[in-house]
């Protein structure tokens, strides 16, 4: 008798899946009174074994919202908006390399307010230019009708790019690329002095940014940070490149 119950409890279990999520709920009210919230039942059998758990800044809970906090131009750091932003000699292609080379747009609210869509990364670049009355709506309504070529972002290149029509020559082309500096660094040999001169750098001046700036002075605050860079080319150069 007992075997023949063995065999009808195992050939038709309908209530282990019960038992299992019964079982399961009770594991993530224990782990939520040890501050340990679980979104999935099934992942408490896991985290309930876990001894300690490692997570970066993307593992956090955030508002999913980004904001410029800093930024460095022309051997200076400047700190959230400054008031000069428009006198600086990098301003304006700080803005074309953000507005051109960028997948996300600027749209209107019901009420009328205009705010920025899609990627949270650009959305925080686009309301950075948008703080600093920086006419991002007439150019990305039109940034279409100039773009030649576009390269868009991803975790392998861990960069992006895109190539338009010289703004003031057109018989140039002008190409943006943004991304993580430590791959976007090994396409850069020239950058703007303290006086807004182009002056080239050597792989020394790149590691003492790379130390100094980008490890000492951002990355210790948990920012993410990214390096805008241009190239002119004449349309045989982007030709061959091409």
């Amino acid at each position: 008798m007992i075997t023949a119950v063995t065999v009808i409890v195992i050939a038709i279990p309908e209530g282990l899946p019960l038992a299992v999520t019964i079982s399961f709920a009770f594991s993530v009210m224990k782990m939520k009174k040890e501050n340990n919230w679980v979104r999935k039942l099934a992942s408490s059998e896991t985290m309930g074994g876990a001894d300690q758990i490692c997570t970066d800044k993307t593992g956090t809970l955030t508002k999913n919202q980004m904001t410029v906090r800093e930024f460095y131009s022309m051997e200076q750091v400047f700190n959230d908006r400054p008031a000069n932003f428009k006198s600086l000699h990098t301003a304006t292609l700080l803005g074309e390399g953000v507005l051109y080379n960028c997948s996300a747009r600027i749209e209107r609210t019901p009420d009328g307010k205009t705010v920025p869509a899609g990627n949270v990364t650009e959305q925080g670049l686009l309301r950075f230019l948008m703080d600093l009355q920086v006419p991002c709506m007439e150019i990305l309504k039109d940034k279409n009708d100039h773009i030649l070529h576009l390269i868009p972002f991803n975790s392998s290149r861990k960069r992006a790019a895109t190539c338009i029509r010289h703004p003031t020559n057109p018989r140039l082309i002008r190409a943006f690329c943004k991304g993580a500096p430590e791959i976007v660094f090994t396409y850069v040999n020239k950058m703007f002095d303290r006086n807004g001169q182009v002056v080239f750098i050597d792989e020394a001046k790149k590691a003492e940014i790379m130390k100094k700036i980008v490890a000492e002075t951002f990355a210790v605050k948990a920012y993410r940070t990214l390096l805008i860079a241009y190239a002119d080319y004449t349309e045989e150069e982007y030709l061959r490149l091409k």
